[in-house]
């Protein structure tokens, strides 16, 4: 759906023990969220230098740019929020991450930073020794129920329904779940600010009783009234693209399964969301009452006194994707005295691996050995001793080594190392 699995975060988590190995669990786990907080995507979150081991699988940082975060071609999409895999062949596995995930991951990223910094400033301020009960309630904060449902003003739901047979509606509906990212992004050419697909299935529809099996997804939409040209949008034609091009495209819809998709108010939303049972849901739409007042006079004050919103990365990110895209696979800004110089380097290198028996296409990085940190610089290694493979038989034998390297290359006529 466009967000972080267990593989991303185990890797992330990873990284963070890598560079403080003696530090203590809480430690490490307010050092997360500030370190990731701050990552300057699309930098790579990396625990090892991509090595290719010549099997033909296509591997993730061959590209001197991907090292270094520039991220400079048409894949740009694929790659806003890059963590790579350390096992061959590294592969980026946050490749499903988009530019509206992207920012609901910075922004809780952000979140949690703000909320490890408290509890931080907090316990300074409490005696050394502090009571397990006192220390739960600091972090109680970190992983306090969503907010979601009173994020947003308007909300749409994906409802899912079947009455056939349950494991072709059961097929169905996780293959529908993989999709809703691509509808996420389809929704990103529409005057909107936020749009927040919420990753919890939900076993019921929001009209209970319209057929024997029923599921439902929820995303949230804020508007944005700057780029609106009237007073509604219609999402009639996004639906449809959706449909013809991201699911009928690839799975044919039987009889007795159906989607329905759903516009609903805040006041609109069904109680299963809230809680289970009464008390739950009355107490829970008074919460979101509350934080919903407080945003909304935020928002007031703000428009009141003509402060700017803060920029949207979502459409930061999309509008980088987009210029990437016209790129078409090349480098989209000039390149400096020292990336010339880099490719430079790297031609000369393939000329040499050539004769040495590795593939002239690629520059593995067995060898390109050195500082991964500074991919710009070339790692030295041993050269290859017969230099007269290339350069032709040595008619003097009293000539010099360094006679030889100088003398030019008859093979490839570039001049030899």
């Amino acid at each position: 759906m466009g967000y972080f699995g267990g593989v991303n975060f185990n890797i992330l988590v990873a990284l963070v023990c890598q560079l403080f190995p003696k530090a203590t669990p809480s430690y490490l786990l307010c050092k997360f969220f500030h370190i990731f907080a701050k990552w300057d995507w699309p930098s790579p979150a990396i625990l090892c230098r991509p090595v290719d081991h010549g099997y033909g699988f296509d591997v993730w940082g061959k590209h001197a740019d991907q090292l270094r975060g520039r991220m400079a071609y048409a894949n740009l999409r694929n790659n806003l929020m890059p963590i790579v895999t350390p096992a061959y062949p590294a592969m980026n596995s946050a490749a499903n991450v988009n530019p509206w995930s992207y920012a609901v991951l910075q922004s809780e990223f952000e979140r949690g930073s703000e909320i490890c910094q408290a509890v931080v400033e907090r316990h300074a301020a409490l005696a050394s020794d502090v009571d397990p009960s006192v220390a739960r309630e600091l972090w109680a904060p970190l992983v306090e129920t969503t907010d979601f449902f009173d994020k947003y003003d308007a909300y749409l739901a994906v409802n899912i329904l079947g009455d056939g047979d349950e494991g072709a509606f059961e097929s169905f509906k996780g293959f529908l779940g993989s999709r809703l990212r691509k509808l996420v992004e389809r929704l990103g050419y529409l005057p909107l600010k936020a749009i927040h697909l919420f990753p919890k299935e939900y076993d019921r529809a929001t009209t209970p009783g319209l057929a024997a099996h029923e599921s439902c997804y929820f995303l949230g939409l804020k508007e944005d009234r700057a780029r609106m040209e009237g007073e509604n949008f219609v999402l009639t034609q996004t639906w449809m693209q959706f449909w013809q091009e991201d699911v009928a495209k690839y799975r044919d819809l039987d009889d007795d399964l159906d989607v329905r998709l759903e516009h609903l108010a805040w006041e609109g939303l069904p109680d299963f969301v809230l809680g289970e049972d009464a008390d739950a849901v009355a107490a829970a739409r008074d919460v979101g009452a509350a934080r919903r007042a407080v945003r909304h006079c935020r928002e007031a004050e703000e428009a009141l006194n003509d402060v700017e919103d803060a920029p949207n990365a979502a459409l930061q990110a999309l509008e980088k994707a987009e210029k990437a895209d016209e790129a078409e696979g090349t480098l989209k800004r000039p390149r400096d005295d020292d990336d010339a110089a880099l490719c430079a380097r790297l031609h000369l290198r393939t000329h040499r691996d050539a004769r040495c028996g590795v593939r002239g296409d690629e520059v593995s990085a067995e060898h390109t050995r050195g500082s991964f940190a500074d991919a710009r610089r070339p790692a030295r290694r041993s050269r290859p001793r017969a230099f007269s493979r290339c350069a032709g038989p040595v008619r003097n034998g009293s000539e010099t080594r360094g006679a030889q390297r100088r003398r030019t290359c008859g093979t490839c006529s570039k001049g030899s190392l």
